[in-house]
């Protein structure tokens, strides 16, 4: 009996052996398959120490604005006279108002008196302009013949005009070079495209420029 029963136990003791041999040496195929993908997805992620941080471009000062850059261009001048390279204002007072002009500002204000009491480039008459001295036309004294006068009218057109004599008159027009008397010359539209500029060396004695 007990031989019977130890041939019946011997081989399920033997394959019990294997199975728990084979169990111990071998993973099973899921196993594996994890352990792979695994060690797939650990691979494919970079260490800390491989990241950079992305590094912005450098940029070059010369070209760093490629907005233009917009030139300033003055505007036109209007009732404007450029003397030795200084420009001074004027306004068409004439002889209603230019007097009052002058005295109201001698060191600044310059206003048309005779003539055109309305300065023009084009309108061929001619344009008594009066200031102070001392005061603004102290730049008169400055001129000789020969020098270029530059006018703005009030419509910002231009034109040069070149002294062809300077002079001292008294409070009649009379000149005190002997050239007789300027009166209608100063005070008159006539004589074509031409100015005249007067002003004060004293009380009874005034300077004149004439330019054509």
């Amino acid at each position: 009996m007990k031989h019977k029963l130890l041939k019946i136990l011997l081989p399920i003791l033997f394959v019990l052996g294997l199975i728990v041999f084979a169990s111990l040496f071998y993973e099973t195929p899921n196993a594996q398959t994890t352990s792979k993908e695994t060690k797939t997805q650990a691979s494919s992620t970079p260490p800390a120490s491989s990241l950079q941080t992305p590094q912005t471009p450098a940029v070059d000062e010369n070209t760093a604005s490629s907005e233009p850059v917009s030139e300033v261009v003055p505007e036109s001048l209007t009732n404007a006279l450029i003397i030795k390279g200084q420009t001074y204002h004027y306004q068409d007072g004439g002889q209603g108002s230019g007097q009052a002009i002058i005295d109201a500002a001698p060191n600044s204000n310059i206003s048309t008196w005779g003539g055109a009491g309305v300065q023009s480039v084009n309108d061929g008459l001619s344009t008594h302009f009066i200031g102070h001295n001392p005061g603004v036309f102290g730049v008169l004294f400055s001129l000789s013949a020969g020098d270029v006068i530059t006018v703005y009218d009030n419509t910002g057109a231009k034109r040069d005009y070149t002294v062809s004599q300077v002079d001292r008159v008294d409070d009649y027009a009379n000149s005190l070079s002997g050239g007789g008397n300027y009166w209608d010359r100063m005070v008159g539209s006539g004589g074509g495209e031409r100015l005249v500029f007067q002003t004060c060396i004293n009380d009874d004695t005034n300077l004149v420029v004439f330019a054509n």
